[in-house]
């Protein structure tokens, strides 16, 4: 689930920097090579990733449910820990969301929101773990 891999890149990192042991900060980094390197269909993160091949699994797309730990946490890294690279992929990230028109604006209160994508069709809907993402 892409929302795990966001939990312990950022725990792993902090945990480094306070223990001073940087083994922690080593794996978290692995794991963020492999989301990195990634092909990424139309710029997007899917929600699910096979831990053996490292490809994605579905093709399923949310900043909430299943997602949000990864989008929250490479711009905390960013915040806490002044990760450069953390800042990169999460600014790519949300270009991604924009350039597939995943970012909206509701015709009744004219909110801004996160749309969802399951199997190619946007789904319009944010759930609370979404929250996070402001304008």
């Amino acid at each position: 689930v892409l929302a795990e891999f966001g939990t312990l890149h950022l725990e792993f990192l902090y945990l480094s920097e306070v223990s001073g042991d940087p083994i922690f900060r080593e794996k978290a980094l692995k794991i963020r090579q492999v989301l990195k390197n990634v092909t990424k269909p139309n710029g997007l993160y899917w929600n699910f990733m096979n831990p053996e091949t490292g490809r994605f699994t579905t093709d399923s797309v949310s900043i909430g449910a299943y997602g949000d730990s990864f989008y929250e946490y490479l711009l905390k890294a960013w915040i806490q820990l002044g990760d450069r690279e953390a800042r990169d992929l999460y600014d790519e990230a949300m270009n991604g969301f924009v350039n597939n028109d995943l970012v909206r604006v509701s015709r009744q209160s004219h909110l801004l929101y996160i749309a969802e994508e399951n199997g190619g069709a946007v789904q319009d809907r944010v759930g609370h773990l979404a929250c996070f993402a402001g304008k």
